[in-house]
């Protein structure tokens, strides 16, 4: 694709009925179909994603024969306090847990931790698979 040396002009090999030409703003983007198609494909493919990779703040950990009572206790007051962070209780044996947050970066998590640590000073960022 030959551009000219100080010149916004482009010339392209492509023939133009094949090629999508998208503006926003003052920026326009010339592209493929095919490329186009491509890009709308993968922007399907993530928005179907039920989890992706990402990083959880434990805030509890217990086993025993309380554990579950105890974990849904404290789920509900994490709830009470810290409203528009999910809460989600597991199990994996013998302990039952509750992660906070759906935090695809750990720079995210780590920001969240800040606040939850005054309330949950044991809190801790784990990896798991996290909503979209």
């Amino acid at each position: 694709m030959p551009v000219n040396a100080g010149t916004q002009s482009c010339k392209f090999i492509s023939p133009p009925d094949s090629l999508d030409t998208i503006t926003v703003g003052s920026v326009t983007i010339i592209q493929s179909k095919e490329l186009s198609q491509l890009v709308k494909n993968q922007v399907a493919h993530n928005k179907a994603l039920k989890d992706v990779s990402g990083f959880r703040i434990q805030i509890f950990s217990e086993n025993g024969p309380n554990a579950k009572a105890d974990a849904a206790t404290a789920r509900q007051n994490f709830n009470n306090k810290f409203t528009g962070i999910e809460a989600y209780m597991t199990y994996k044996q013998p302990y039952f847990k509750i992660c906070v947050g759906d935090f695809k970066t750990q720079l995210d998590a780590r920001t969240a931790l800040l606040g939850i640590l005054k309330t949950y000073p044991n809190a801790i960022i784990v990896r798991e698979r996290v909503e979209p």
